[in-house]
């Protein structure tokens, strides 16, 4: 028998890398927002749907649960193959999966998504109805307007007419 006081558990992501990021778009992005973000697998980050309460595309760790639904891990792939700009140009490795071959996929995707252009990230928002874009401080810079920056991400908002 277990005695003493309760145990809580409270996780914190305050000092997690993305944290100052995912807190602001809690709070001043618009509750409908749609944010484009990285193909992270296990990076804080992956926690940007729950921090900012914000609707999210391109999260690579969705894609576990297509594990559970055929369909869906179908659409997800399309989905990260749209945001990171890969398209055709890889493409998942044949059953059954090596583990080297998944994570060059994932490191290529990763890679990749920092580098799209403009015209790219457009055409995903407007598939995706897409209203923001998050990248990695130092990528090179989009043609929106950047309305959060610090020394790890930057959030676009995606014009209007790029949806």
């Amino acid at each position: 028998i277990l005695t003493g006081p309760a145990l809580e558990w409270r996780p914190s992501i305050s000092t997690q890398p993305g944290a100052r990021m995912m807190t602001w778009a809690r709070d001043q992005l618009p509750d409908d927002a749609v944010v484009i973000i990285p193909p992270y697998q296990s990076e804080p980050l992956c926690a940007m749907r729950y921090v900012s309460r914000r609707r999210t595309i391109g999260s690579w760790k969705d894609g576990g649960e297509g594990t559970f639904d055929l369909a869906y891990q179908l659409a997800w792939e399309r989905q990260i193959r749209a945001t990171t700009g890969v398209a055709a140009n890889i493409s998942v490795p044949p059953y059954p999966v090596r583990w080297h071959e998944y994570a060059a996929w994932l490191d290529h995707a990763h890679s990749s998504y920092h580098h799209v252009p403009a015209v790219h990230v457009r055409s995903v928002a407007a598939t995706y109805s897409a209203t923001h874009v998050v990248r990695e401080a130092g990528s090179p810079a989009l043609p929106f307007d950047e309305i959060y920056a610090d020394d790890e991400f930057v959030v676009y908002a995606i014009p209007l007419e790029g949806r």
